[in-house]
């Protein structure tokens, strides 16, 4: 019987593990830092796509994915899912300009982004510990961005295909937000005075700045109006929810800054019909 052989004691596994990276821990690195450098270099590439590109679903599908699932509190995923929402926006805007790069299936793609995103955003919002006019403040956001994709789906025919998604997705925003602001109002009456104040003084100086004869302009002072005679009734829920809703017209209006200000380039265009619902 061979001794030396026989009283050889077997490496245990950590000393597997030395003899590996000894060995092979150089080409290791070597293939990590590589697989980085694509993985970031896929992720600057990504960011920058458009619907339709090849990289958009990798964009969307995986590392905003991520992104969402790393935000660990209710208010912070609301806020990046708000985010989304706004990049959408303005992915969307560019094919105002590039009609021809862009397809029924792409914009229908993406308006279920923007309906899913809504929920999530409105979703994680239920869920959050934030006060009653920290919520409201965001969902008043969340239904601008909403609103805007939907005044953009109605602003040509090209984009029609957006509608049946983008609309109900506007709808859900802007009731979780009126209702929360009639809960408020009717639960916490003083402090949701104080709030809608804060609030119209916001609006008066928002006004003062939107261009004459613009959709947002229009929107604004009628719900405005609406708010004055709520208030004169006693009806202080439904005034808030209209202060509320002049603030999100004027959002649009920058939201689609050159589709929603009045004049341009020293025309002033005749103001169409202000859409059932603003």
């Amino acid at each position: 019987m061979d001794t030396d052989t026989a009283f050889t004691p077997t490496p245990s596994w950590k000393d597997r593990v030395r003899h590996i990276v000894r060995t092979y821990g150089r080409h290791i690195a070597i293939g990590v830092g590589i697989l980085l450098i694509i993985i970031i270099g896929l992720w600057l590439l990504a960011c920058r796509s458009l619907p339709g590109d090849a990289l958009y679903g990798l964009k969307t599908g995986v590392f905003e994915s991520i992104g969402s699932s790393l935000r660990v509190t209710a208010s912070s995923r609301a806020a990046y899912e708000t985010k989304l929402l706004e990049r959408r926006l303005e992915e969307i805007d560019a094919f105002r300009f590039d009609t021809a790069t862009t397809s029924p299936e792409i914009l229908a793609s993406v308006a279920t982004l923007v309906g899913e995103e809504t929920d999530a955003a409105l979703h994680a919002l239920e869920g959050s510990s934030l006060a009653p006019e920290k919520q409201i403040a965001l969902k008043l956001h969340i239904a601008s961005i909403t609103d805007a994709h939907d005044v953009l789906a109605r602003s040509g025919e090209e984009f029609a295909p957006m509608e049946e998604m983008v609309g109900p997705a506007r709808s859900r925003a802007l009731t979780s937000m009126s209702d929360d602001a009639r809960t408020f109002a009717s639960s916490s009456p003083s402090e949701a005075a104080t709030y809608m104040g804060t609030e119209l003084e916001t609006l008066k100086g928002e006004l003062e700045v939107v261009a004459d004869g613009s959709r947002a302009e229009r929107v604004a002072l009628e719900r405005l109006s609406d708010a004055t005679d709520a208030i004169m009734d006693g009806a202080f829920d439904e005034a808030l929810v209209y202060i509320l809703r002049a603030r999100q017209a004027i959002a649009v209006d920058r939201y689609l800054w050159e589709s929603e200000r009045g004049p341009v380039e020293g025309a002033a265009p005749a103001p169409g019909p202000i859409p059932e619902g603003s």
